[in-house]
């Protein structure tokens, strides 16, 4: 039982194909938008106080202090987004 190969001229038009559909420009918008500086710094990170366990939104000029109890000491939340990590 043979296979048989596809032609020279089916194998451009599968290409052809393949890159108009990653180098539409939708794809190219979508890509540069979540690199613009503006949302990047004006968006705050939610931190959890050492003593009071209240959550602070902070931005990067902010001060490091709990607006409830005015302890230092701040937690990063943990990000309900999934992360993997390769093991080696």
């Amino acid at each position: 039982m043979r296979v048989q190969r596809k032609t020279r001229k089916e194998r451009f038009i599968l290409l052809f194909h393949f890159f108009k559909r990653i180098c539409s420009p939708v794809s190219i918008v979508k890509m540069s938008e979540p690199s613009s500086k503006d949302t990047v710094l004006k968006t705050p990170m939610i931190y959890v106080c050492g003593e009071c366990h209240h959550e602070n939104e902070m931005r990067p000029k902010d001060a490091i202090r709990c607006r409830e109890c005015g302890y230092r000491i701040m937690y990063k939340k943990r990000t309900k987004r999934l992360i993997v990590f390769d093991a080696r």
